[in-house]
């Protein structure tokens, strides 16, 4: 986005005379290159778990931990993970890139550790 941005303020102010609108569009270029540099780690998506905690990285956020006290409840439907914790907090995740493999070995484990309170 950093360089559409740049370059079509750069476009624009070598085409238009007098449009100085091109220097915004070149700030926000500069913006997003920033922006994506800063957030260059934290582009992979991921579920990590143990006996007694969930943690969830996913694109552009700080990874989410979910220890076994805050689950209230793991659910599974056909292309999302929910996890319930309290009354209004949680998060959900589409599995679409999940190989059939892993998803068994997903449900199984989190379904044992988190919902029968093994």
């Amino acid at each position: 986005m950093g360089v559409f941005w740049l370059v079509g303020g750069v476009l624009m102010l070598y085409f238009e005379d007098k449009n100085w609108l091109g220097l915004g569009y070149g700030g926000f270029g500069i913006a997003y290159f920033i922006y994506g540099f800063s957030k260059k780690d934290k582009t992979d998506e991921y579920i990590a778990w143990d006996r007694d905690r969930i943690e969830i990285g996913q694109l552009y956020n700080e990874p989410q931990i979910y220890t076994r006290e805050q689950i209230d409840s793991i659910h599974f439907s056909k292309n999302n993970l929910t996890i319930k914790s309290g009354a209004a907090a949680g998060t959900m995740l589409e599995l679409k890139d999940f190989k059939a493999k892993e998803l068994k070995r997903l449900k199984e484990e989190l379904t044992i550790y988190f919902n029968q309170g093994d």
